[in-house]
């Protein structure tokens, strides 16, 4: 699922694979793993939704909105990661 959403988010930006990670400083082929299926680390999905806006609900689920809007800020759960850590989220239904 994250994969699809990923490039669906790419490419609604209208941005390259390369472009992509150059914005995120990371090498291309890097990138295009994770449109292909290797799980991003927290720091890189920390970067991917600060860069370009993108909803983290959006690409580990695909549901809700594709990008982070002025309504949707405003019902976000803010928190910080400390770098290395692996996380598990449950979403309730």
């Amino acid at each position: 699922m994250f994969p699809n959403n990923l490039k669906a988010a790419r490419q609604k930006l209208g941005l390259s694979q390369k472009e992509m990670a150059d914005k995120i400083n990371i090498q291309q082929a890097q990138y295009s793993r994770y449109e292909i299926g290797t799980s991003p680390s927290t720091e890189i999905l920390e970067k991917l939704i600060k860069q370009f806006n993108i909803n983290i609900n959006y690409l580990l689920t695909g549901e809700g909105s594709m990008f982070i809007t002025p309504e949707l800020s405003q019902n976000l759960l803010k928190f910080k990661i400390p770098k290395n850590t692996k996380v598990l989220l449950e979403v309730e239904e």
